[in-house]
């Protein structure tokens, strides 16, 4: 085995804008590994009989970075999947006609093997396509196979345990294991205990509340429980109207903004949610930052959106029969690309003030995500 070490400048370089905004205008030091087999070969660099080394060129780094970012991300993925249809198929190989080797039941948990296949399949279920790859996965019985991504969702281990924590006030893993005489008594709640569960608290619930928030918590309330990550701003309620909101962890991932019924802040009209990346989300499993197809599989049944470009662009108007239906006037969420500027040219066919269905064809084309999560508490 042998490693070179080289310094690449990106200065002469063209590369997209995303690039640049990833390197900052840094110089990118690249460590390529090569095994140099007997023939003299040697993977991404090239050298010549005379012994020089020649660099990979431009297009080379470039497609070597967009490789290590699929990578990357395959490997940010939950090890946990889980079924969210009955009896999901699990394969000896990728590929419908291939033997059968296990099935999962609805809510059945897996350890995701970070292997997928290259070649998409489509599969309709529950009346919503899914053109996704064949996931190589061990099932709690320990049999190793491949699923379609269609039929499975990654598990947010981390939300799982928030969960249980808020709706069952169970143990989390932090902490700490009580002795048997400890657990046969009972035991009552500190004030500062009660305090910091409720810090820890991004369960949403549509009607309700949101983490410790309700519809009767006042800014005073929440200055208590905070403290100074409690600042006052605004919120755009939509494309042409802003209104004065109490926000919560202002630019942090898990940031809240608050918009009250009174003047003197004690009734919650409702809350913005509109940071991907933080810890609130729904029991069934929306959150911000969640693929349109993946809030399919959550809802159980297609969802239909607005057209974008308009002053309600991108929200969701209906979940049909599935499991979010149910909160229709409690909250809404807003779909919108991923990557605005690489899906500009797709936007146009889902313009204006009409609805459109998660089945249409072509709208995978834009990779839409939950860009916002609106909540009522009344």
């Amino acid at each position: 085995m042998s490693a070179r070490s080289y310094s690449i400048s990106f200065k002469d370089l063209s590369l997209p804008k995303f690039a640049w905004a990833t390197i900052s205008f840094l110089t990118l030091t690249l460590t390529l590994s090569s095994c140099l087999p007997p023939e003299g070969q040697t993977g991404g660099a090239v050298v010549t009989p005379e012994g020089e080394v020649q660099l990979p060129s431009g297009q080379q780094v470039l497609n070597l970075l967009e490789d290590a970012a699929v990578e990357f991300q395959e490997r940010a993925k939950s090890p946990v999947v889980r079924a969210w249809v009955d009896n999901l198929i699990v394969k000896a190989q990728p590929g419908k006609e291939m033997p059968q080797v296990a099935t999962m039941r609805q809510g059945e948990e897996a350890r995701y093997l970070y292997q997928r296949t290259v070649r998409k399949a489509k599969f309709q279920l529950r009346g919503q396509t899914y053109n996704e790859s064949w996931l190589l996965i061990q099932t709690k019985d320990s049999i190793v196979g491949w699923v379609h991504g269609g039929g499975i969702l990654f598990a947010d281990t981390e939300i799982g345990e928030l969960i249980t924590e808020a709706i069952g006030g169970g143990a989390s893993s932090n902490q700490r294991v009580r002795s048997l005489d400890e657990l046969s008594k009972p035991t009552q709640p500190s004030p500062e205990e009660v305090l910091e569960r409720e810090k820890r608290d991004f369960l949403v619930v549509p009607g309700k509340r949101v983490g410790p928030i309700h519809l009767k918590t006042s800014e005073e309330e929440l200055i208590r429980l905070y403290g100074p990550a409690v600042t006052r701003g605004s919120v755009n309620a939509s494309t042409k109207k802003t209104e004065q909101c109490t926000i919560l962890w202002e630019g942090d991932e898990n940031e809240l903004r608050i918009v009250w019924k009174d003047d003197a802040k004690a009734s919650v009209k409702a809350v913005y949610v509109m940071k991907q990346g933080g810890k609130w989300h729904m029991a069934e499993g929306a959150k911000v930052g969640l693929g349109m197809l993946d809030l399919t599989k959550v809802n159980q049944n297609p969802i239909s959106f607005y057209g974008f470009n308009w002053e309600y662009g991108g929200t969701i108007d209906a979940y049909g029969s599935g499991k979010l239906a149910k909160y229709q006037k409690l909250f809404y969420l807003v779909l919108g690309p991923r990557n605005p500027q690489l899906t500009a040219q797709y936007i146009k066919r889902f313009e204006g003030n009409k609805s459109f269905s998660s089945k249409t064809e072509g709208i995978d084309g834009l990779d839409l995500v939950v860009t916002r999560m609106v909540v009522y508490l009344d």
